[in-house]
């Protein structure tokens, strides 16, 4: 427990777990965290987490239930590997590869840092998308992305390519954005509105509409 930020150039769990103490500040690993013992965890409860470089987590877990974690260089999540960040907000760039392991994420937000490439082999559920400017793309056609809040695309694109999309709240289009899918089901629960200078391109796409899609000039 610190009451200021901590940063640690190498961390060696050698199969420990690492706690964060509630009222710490945050931990900060610049470099490279290596996650390959299944005995090996970091619990960060509501404290922040930022690491630098990309994880691989391999073997081990990651768990936390309030603040942030930040996944600067992107994360793979290997077979036996696992990720929860209940309550959290999972902040990324680059890669996001959740295919393989056991990933958790009830009640938290995706941040994004940069662009980035979100790939699973199931559904991934976030409450809500802070696109930050940044364009987000489903890497593959297993991957399904369900988002429960109002999802709103300012400028930029949501390229959901052959995966799947599933947004429970309204998806609102403003100032040039764009849907693009070439594959896949997207599903609008709440409907969704795209005045004149956006777009939505869905070719070999399932369109599962529950209520109205409103296109003005899209």
């Amino acid at each position: 427990t610190s009451s200021d930020n901590m940063t640690f150039g190498t961390l060696d769990l050698g199969g420990n777990r690492l706690t964060l103490g509630t009222g710490s500040k945050g931990l900060t690993l610049p470099n490279t965290l290596t996650m390959d013992n299944v005995s090996s965890a970091i619990e960060t409860k509501n404290v922040n987490l930022t690491l630098g470089k990309a994880l691989s987590l391999t073997s081990g877990s990651i768990t936390s239930t309030g603040g942030t974690l930040r996944f600067t260089g992107g994360l793979t999540l290997g077979t036996a590997g696992a990720l929860d960040v209940t309550g959290s907000t999972l902040s990324v760039s680059q890669d996001l590869d959740l295919g393989s392991g056991t990933f958790s994420s009830d009640n938290s937000s995706l941040d994004l840092q940069a662009a980035t490439t979100l790939s699973s082999s199931a559904l991934v559920s976030f409450e809500d998308v802070n696109f930050n400017g940044n364009v987000l793309t489903l890497g593959s056609a297993s991957t399904h992305l369900k988002v429960n809040d109002a999802l709103a695309l300012s400028g930029i694109a949501l390229e959901t390519g052959a995966g799947s999309l599933t947004l429970s709240g309204a998806l609102a289009l403003t100032d040039n954005a764009s849907l693009n899918s070439s594959g896949g089901t997207i599903t609008l629960v709440s409907g969704a509105s795209a005045p004149s200078g956006t777009s939505i391109s869905l070719p070999d796409t399932t369109l599962v509409l529950e209520n109205a899609l409103s296109l003005t000039g899209a």
